[in-house]
């Protein structure tokens, strides 16, 4: 069986939100020009804006310290830790630059407890 880390937590919370951002971003991008040819084209638009949105606005939900529950997802939307906007490209994982969380400063390396710690109030 293999060790799951805190990063691996995270990259697996980063994938779960990324598979909805890339189709989302080409819906939209292909069928708003298409909208004023022909009208149909605003429904997968409109489905496109809300897939593409929706892998943004989730990331706040699922991407959290293992250790402590705080949200991390600024670490990854923010473009001055990120350095790549989230609109366009979605990383796979924080900035190898940090190495623990800013809150409990627990490593994400280190191993993740079987159970995990509820979150603190």
């Amino acid at each position: 069986m293999e060790i799951m880390t805190g990063r691996d937590r995270i990259r697996g919370a980063i994938a779960g939100c990324r598979r909805f951002h890339k189709p989302g971003m080409i819906l939209t991008l292909v069928c708003f020009p298409l909208m004023p040819f022909y009208a149909l084209f605003a429904l997968p638009c409109c489905v496109g804006v809300c897939l593409w949105a929706w892998s943004i606005i989730a990331l706040s939900a699922k991407l959290k310290c293992p250790n402590c529950g705080h949200c991390l997802s600024y670490l990854v939307t923010d473009p001055s830790y990120s350095k790549v906007p989230i609109v366009f490209h979605y990383p796979v994982d924080i900035p190898a630059d940090i190495e623990e969380c800013p809150y409990c400063h627990w490593e994400f390396a280190s191993e993740l407890e079987s159970e995990p710690r509820p979150p603190k109030a």
